[in-house]
């Protein structure tokens, strides 16, 4: 929220929420792991990060709309690479795996575990997208038509509008509530 605050010039609620997100989705790999003022700092910093990464994907034209990327996947990775910088000896030594990390004397060795993870995760995911999503493009192909597109697919698949403004504004525009269903 701080961060919309100074960027925007205003409290923006949905970063707000996005950052409170980003921040569980950041801590939730590290948690066994890092102190409760880690788990702030790794919070704080994963909000940051989705806040200036949604903004980026927006001006950029790449289609994300609730910023599930940013905050899943950017403060995702975030959280993969914080353990690798905060973990703690004595949680490591509870939890009998891993070892401390780099802002505790640990080295990189944690945080090149951490980092060789993030990769293997990229790698698997590259692999097994392209599979799906070639068997899916040969067998039922992966484009709407124009007509669902131009239309939304809140309407072609669901049969109704994702955002209750835009009912409203259809129904304002045509002075009746349309069949949506036929």
């Amino acid at each position: 929220m701080f961060i919309s605050w100074a960027v925007l010039g205003k409290a923006d609620i949905p970063s707000m929420l996005n950052g409170i997100l980003a921040a569980f989705v950041a801590i939730t790999g590290a948690c066994a792991f890092v102190e409760p003022w880690a788990a702030v700092v790794i919070g704080a910093v994963a909000g940051t990060i989705t806040f200036f990464t949604a903004q980026w994907f927006d001006r950029k034209g790449i289609d994300d709309p609730v910023y599930a990327f940013s905050v899943h996947g950017i403060a995702g990775m975030w959280g993969a690479v914080s353990t690798g910088l905060f973990a703690a000896p004595r949680l490591v030594e509870i939890t009998e795996v891993g070892q401390a990390g780099l802002f505790y004397g640990g080295g990189f060795a944690q945080l090149g575990v951490q980092l060789l993870g993030l990769i293997g995760t990229f790698a698997f995911v590259l692999v097994i997208s392209f599979v799906i999503l070639y068997v899916m493009k040969i067998t039922m192909g992966l484009r709407v038509t124009e007509e669902e597109e131009l239309m939304g697919l809140d309407i072609s698949e669901h049969g109704t509008y994702g955002y209750p403004e835009q009912m409203k504004l259809l129904v304002e525009s045509e002075g009746k509530t349309p069949d949506l269903r036929s």
